[in-house]
């Protein structure tokens, strides 16, 4: 049986369980570590593929459960968490497949908007070279944008 199923089978039969927001930044985290691992192991391709199909799979089961579960409560069922998820799923996906990294672990990404923090400012309409974990949780919170392959070319 696959881990997805199991989940799904698992999160039907009881309550959902409330996740702190400091666990699901470890869970990003740990991910984002994983996706890292995964682009530079090329020998460990057909482990990295299953994890990401896992991944997938289980993203997928997740959403479903939490649209029939607001469908059965009488929310609205386009619910911000699924935009999410479905949002994470891809940026990791396109991430993975379709973005150069360069030897030091970074990766291009456009910056939406003007953002300044710590002693670095990056200008909105900008390309820069920036850590894969600063830029994944950029391009999550919507403040930036994966440059795939083809944009370079």
């Amino acid at each position: 049986m696959s881990l997805a199923k199991i989940l799904e089978e698992e999160l039907l039969s009881e309550d959902l369980v409330k996740i702190s927001r400091s666990e699901i930044i470890d869970l990003i985290n740990n991910h984002v570590k994983m996706l890292i691992w995964c682009a530079r192991q090329d020998d460990l391709r057909d482990v990295c593929r299953e994890y990401l199909n896992v991944t997938r799979r289980t993203l997928r089961s997740l959403a479903m459960i939490r649209f029939i579960k607001a469908i059965q409560e009488g929310e609205d069922g386009g619910d911000e968490s699924l935009q999410i998820l479905n949002y994470l799923r891809d940026s990791y996906m396109r991430y993975l497949y379709n973005i150069p990294i360069d030897p030091m672990d970074r990766v291009p990404v456009k910056i939406n908007v003007e953002i300044r923090f710590r002693d670095r400012r990056f200008l909105s309409d900008r390309v820069y070279l920036l850590p894969i974990d600063l830029a994944v949780r950029l391009v999550i919170s919507g403040l930036a944008q994966f440059i795939e392959l083809k944009d370079l070319i």
